[in-house]
């Protein structure tokens, strides 16, 4: 939990560093898997198996949202850009939002290498105000600022979707059993918790997966839940 943004930002940072500074832990250098099969299966006609990620009900949802001609997407604690470069690539109309210059500045330069546009806005998550979207992805982002307030990242989360919007979230585990790998471990029960029925959000799914291979995960990664929200 963080004292202010300053010392988030001090942390952060450091984790960053330069161009020359290894990817952070979470950091595979590419998409998050679970959305390259989303996206691909739903948006780009290819071929993908969505059973392990969400049930039929999540993938319906996913399918609405993301199969129509404008699809305006946001990611919060978007790193080095790999998802929003991905989503953009794909079609969408992409917002991302970080936290960390030089985080955004690698976002910059990948969405530059692959020729795609990408709004990049560098601040803090809980005062982003550019709804609405229609999807959302989060990648290790909703499980830290939980830790910072719960109840406002939620509400947060509800502002920036238009209703029938769609989250598409990966969460760390409490399953995950090393202690020195892997981000929070969060709960089913937390998750199922925090977006109870009242809130703005219905929770469509809740799968047990693994994080992408990375630099520190190496090939054994640590557990993680694959979340699919609708925004009520």
């Amino acid at each position: 939990v963080f004292d202010s943004m300053v010392s988030a930002v001090e942390k952060w940072g450091r984790l960053w560093g330069d161009e020359k500074t290894p990817l952070p832990p979470w950091d595979s250098a590419s998409p998050a898997s679970a959305l390259v099969t989303a996206l691909s299966a739903l948006r780009m006609g290819a071929a993908g198996d969505l059973a392990p990620l969400a049930n039929q009900e999540a993938q319906d949802a996913l399918r609405v949202v993301l199969t129509q001609e404008k699809v305006r997407a946001v990611e919060l604690g978007c790193g080095s850009g790999e998802a929003s470069v991905f989503m953009a690539k794909c079609g969408l109309e992409v917002t991302a939002v970080d936290l960390i210059p030089a985080a955004l500045e690698r976002a910059r330069q990948a969405a530059v290498r692959e020729g795609v546009e990408v709004q990049w806005v560098c601040g803090d998550a809980f005062e982003f105000t550019a709804g609405e979207f229609d999807f959302m992805f989060d990648l290790q982002c909703w499980h830290v600022l939980r830790e910072v307030d719960e109840p406002r990242v939620v509400a947060k989360m509800g502002e920036l979707l238009r209703p029938g919007g769609v989250v598409l979230m990966l969460v760390g585990s409490d399953e995950e059993e090393r202690d020195n790998l892997g981000p929070p471990k969060v709960a089913e029960s937390a998750i199922r918790a925090a977006f109870a029925p009242g809130g703005p959000f219905e929770i469509l799914s809740i799968a047990a997966s693994v994080f992408d291979v990375s630099a520190v995960y190496g090939k054994d990664p640590p557990k993680c839940w694959v979340v699919v929200l609708r925004r009520v």
